[in-house]
């Protein structure tokens, strides 16, 4: 699930078949251990263009289904339940779940200071990542959100993981991992501030204020704005060589989403609360 779409055993990989069986199985993915209703699944499938065989091809895709599962020795098998059909998988059989599991356990030891473990977690756990969520499946409304949740929660997981190797001592290796966070999501102030902070840690102020016109040049070409006042303070402390804000996990910064409610620019901030404050390593 974490890239494309793999159904795997211990050996090999399996082929999941065409385009909408693969949007079937993953539909039935993220909703692992739950009922997906048929009304569900022909949305997903064919939106407002249902064809008369629409039923037809869901039992026959569940069928294929049941058949491939079988062949991977997979202990997980599709129910018929009430009006719908339900996935039943063992805990940590998904790579969602041992990604999340991961990330978990290394914020808690981020939370002890156990740096040389937080960042074996979160490492395995982002290493887990083969590209987008379901890159290859065809996805409608649901499966849409679904994967935009778990994409920003990779990117979020890859940001503590920058800030982890700021306070254990690793600014180049994190601003290499902030970029990568940049470069898929241009819009993250916290990764740019994380960024400034890497810079700003071996002593490259003006690395780190590149950083910050940078991620003006983002803000204001795309939305319109300016960078949110925790990224403007971060800067006028790396102007005037002061402490700098380098919280592994609440980092100092804002996201700002494009959303359709009544709000100006149709912009919706949200908040991070900034972390301890330390000095920079040359100071």
């Amino acid at each position: 699930m974490l890239g494309p779409l793999r159904l795997h055993d211990c050996r090999r990989t399996i082929s999941v078949g065409g385009p909408k069986q693969r949007t079937l199985l993953s539909l039935l993915l993220v909703r692992v251990n739950t009922m997906v209703s048929v009304d569900e699944m022909v949305d997903e499938l064919w939106g407002v263009r249902v064809p008369d065989s629409a039923i037809h091809n869901i039992r026959l895709y569940i069928a294929n289904l049941r058949r491939l599962l079988a062949r991977v020795g997979a202990t997980s098998i599709v129910n018929l339940r009430g009006s719908g059909y339900q996935l039943v998988a063992e805990p940590g059989r998904l790579d969602i779940e041992v990604f999340r599991r991961d990330v978990a356990d290394a914020r808690r030891a981020v939370a002890d200071a156990e740096w040389d473990v937080a960042l074996a977690l979160f490492e395995r756990g982002v290493g887990l990542w083969r590209g987008r969520a379901l890159a290859d499946v065809p996805v409608s409304a649901a499966l849409s959100a679904w994967c935009a949740g778990a994409d920003d929660e990779r990117l979020g997981a890859t940001e503590d993981l920058v800030g982890a190797l700021i306070m254990a001592g690793f600014p180049d290796r994190a601003a290499s991992r902030a970029g990568d966070v940049i470069a898929a999501d241009p819009l993250r102030e916290r990764a740019h501030a994380l960024l400034m902070r890497a810079r700003y840690q071996v002593g490259d102020v003006a690395g780190a204020l590149a950083a910050f016109d940078a991620a003006r040049r983002h803000m204001v070409r795309q939305l319109g704005v300016e960078p949110g006042d925790d990224l403007r303070r971060l800067q006028q402390a790396v102007l005037s060589r002061e402490p700098v804000p380098a919280g592994p996990v609440r980092a100092v910064g804002r996201r700002w989403l494009a959303v359709h409610f009544d709000r100006p620019n149709g912009l919706l901030p949200l908040e991070v609360l900034p972390g301890p404050t330390v000095p920079p390593a040359h100071r």
